[in-house]
């Protein structure tokens, strides 16, 4: 019988390729294996996410520990996960307060973990500066996250009020309006304008009109996340609502 010549090269190329896969699939490490696992438990079983559960989270995280110490090489993906999957099972421990000290303290470890693996990560920078307690350090990497990375409007939102406590309110209020400039989440914008006006009226100079604007931005909120949503007076109410402070100065009252 003769041989179609066309066809040797093509078994050739295909027994290469299959092989190439063959020796592929070995090189998968065993810690590689468990942290594809948990990738997909912890990614699929948020609290958000549908058919989500407390089970399959905890396999996830447990999954994830067993990568690293199998000795799984990208230590940061995998902290960053297990920080996620520990803020998830917070929520998943509902009203059991111990449980959910237990996992807040974890998520804490973790969250430290990759700030100490990578402390440019802004995102979790401004976590981790979340959990610290003495406040210096905290101020000092929020301005640090708010000078390089504009778009982290809670590192200059943080850095805003830790400046107002300590009565430097001229810089606070610089940082909580570059924050709400750069925001464009409708949630996060009235958090802010919510968290500045009763900052200022905690340090007895209170905004005036504060109620006006409370209302302004509730009513901005709603039209924005209801049905199709419409920023268009959220974007309005913020452009005002900047321009007043720009002009604000706080002299507290005694």
């Amino acid at each position: 019988m003769k041989i179609n010549t066309f066809l040797c090269p093509m078994i050739l190329l295909t027994g290469l390729t299959l092989r190439t896969f063959a020796q592929q699939a070995q090189t998968v490490s065993l810690g590689d294996k468990h942290y594809l696992n948990a990738k997909n438990l912890i990614e699929n079983n948020c609290v958000d996410c549908m058919g989500s559960t407390k089970d399959g989270m905890e396999r996830g995280i447990t999954e994830m520990q067993q990568a690293l110490a199998a000795g799984f090489t990208d230590r940061k993906a995998a902290y960053k996960l297990l920080a996620d999957g520990y803020n998830a099972m917070i929520t998943f421990s509902g009203n059991n307060e111990n449980e959910r000290g237990n996992f807040e303290q974890k998520e804490h470890e973790a969250i430290g973990q990759v700030y100490r693996l990578d402390p440019d990560d802004s995102e979790f920078a401004v976590r981790y500066a979340d959990t610290l307690k003495d406040n210096q350090e905290r101020l000092a990497i929020y301005i640090s996250v708010a000078q390089k990375d504009p778009l982290q409007t809670d590192a200059a939102f943080g850095a805003g009020m830790l400046l107002l406590q300590e009565n430097r309110s001229g810089e606070g209020l610089a940082y909580v309006r570059k924050a709400i400039a750069n925001e464009k989440d409708p949630e996060s914008l009235l958090s802010h304008a919510q968290g500045i006006m009763s900052a200022l009226q905690n340090q007895n100079c209170p905004l005036p009109n504060a109620e006006d604007w409370n209302q302004k931005f509730e009513q901005a909120f709603l039209k924005a996340t209801q049905g199709e949503g419409d920023s268009t007076d959220m974007r309005e109410v913020t452009r005002q609502f900047l321009q007043k402070l720009n002009k604000f100065t706080c002299k507290a009252n005694p």
